[in-house]
This record gives C-alpha cells, structure tokens and sequence, in this order.
C-alpha cells in the first residue's frame, strides 16, 4: 500500500537531518573514519601491501592506479544511491529524486514509509554490496584485493549514517511513518 499523504492521526515526533545538525554529523565522520581505520589494519593482515612499492612505479602508473581506486568509490556512491532508489520506487511506485549535497549523495522520494519498509531501503545498500565485495575479495584475492577492499571500506563506513538511522528505528513503534527528504528524515508516530 503505498502512502503519500500522511494520515490525520499522524503527528512528527522526530527529524533526522545530519546534513544541518553538525554535531552527529561530525560524530557519524568521527565513527566512519574509525571503521576505515580499523579496515585498513584487517585488510593489511589479510593481504599485506608495499605501499610505496604500490605507487612506486613510473608516475603515469601510479596514477592510473589512483585513478582506477577513486573511480571505483565513486561508481560505488552512485550505485550505492541507486540501491537505495530501487527500493525507494519498489515500496512506494513513484519516481526517484537524486542528488548530492557536497558531503552526501542521496536517493529521496515523495512519500511515505513504514519502519520495515525504510530498514530495508536504509540497509540495502550496505548488505547487498557488502556481500558482494566479498565474495568478489575471495575470488580475486590474488589479484585485486585491495581495489575490491577499498569499495568495501566505502561501503562499510559510507553507510554510518544507514547504520545510525536504522539503530535509532529500530526503537521506535512498527506502524510509525518516516518521509525522507534526502539529506533529513521525518518520523511520524500515531497518536491515540
């Protein structure tokens, strides 16, 4: 059933807007900047690289291979996004709005989710390509790990604020109603 006016007995009770509220913002950068950290030291103990002997061949090489890492995150948000979107049109049937905010890019949609319905739109993203790079990790080891693991670290510690929004649902009533907006998310719970 799709929702696109909020029932009448429906009143807001929360927003979510990490892009104006600087405080978790910078808390969420803190948390995300930790989990790559901590990334980086699993994945050097997994498949150990010679940084510099990384980047130490002639300088055309060493920065096609920057290229090809920083294209690969940046495919990563758009299909990440993208992810978000087809669960967005899935639960809802309208089109999807994106954008990019200069910190965040973002997936929205004009109407109204259920709490289950939003948790899987939020955490879609994070699993599906978190599988994914796994097994893709597994597969070429050898060869492209550490291309594969950069997407992965994107991907586990790009989705914080996911992860953040999902732990603060997860609180709250099943029938509440959350309307994203992209960048902040309204929740609604009925009143009796």
């Amino acid at each position: 059933m799709y929702i696109f006016e909020l029932p009448e007995n429906y009143r807001q009770t929360m927003r979510i807007d990490l892009k104006h509220d600087k405080k978790k913002a910078i808390w969420l950068n803190t948390a995300a900047l930790f989990i790559e950290i901590i990334l980086l030291v699993v994945g050097y103990v997994l498949v150990p690289v010679d940084i510099y002997k990384f980047f130490s061949q002639e300088l055309y090489i060493s920065l096609i291979k920057l290229f090809i890492l920083l294209a690969l995150v940046v495919v990563y948000m758009m299909l990440h996004e993208a992810v978000h979107g087809i669960f967005f049109k899935k639960f809802s049937g309208k089109k999807v709005k994106y954008g990019f905010t200069g910190l965040y890019a973002y997936a929205k949609s004009d109407a109204f989710f259920n709490k289950k319905e939003y948790l899987i739109i939020g955490l879609a993203p994070v699993v599906f390509f978190g599988i994914l790079c796994l097994i893709l990790n597994l597969i070429l080891r050898e060869t492209l790990f550490w291309y594969i693991y950069i997407v992965q670290i994107a991907n586990l510690s790009g989705a914080t604020g996911d992860f953040y929004v999902s732990f603060i649902l997860r609180k709250k009533p099943d029938d509440i109603l959350i309307y994203d907006e992209g960048t902040a998310m309204n929740v609604f719970e009925k009143i009796n």
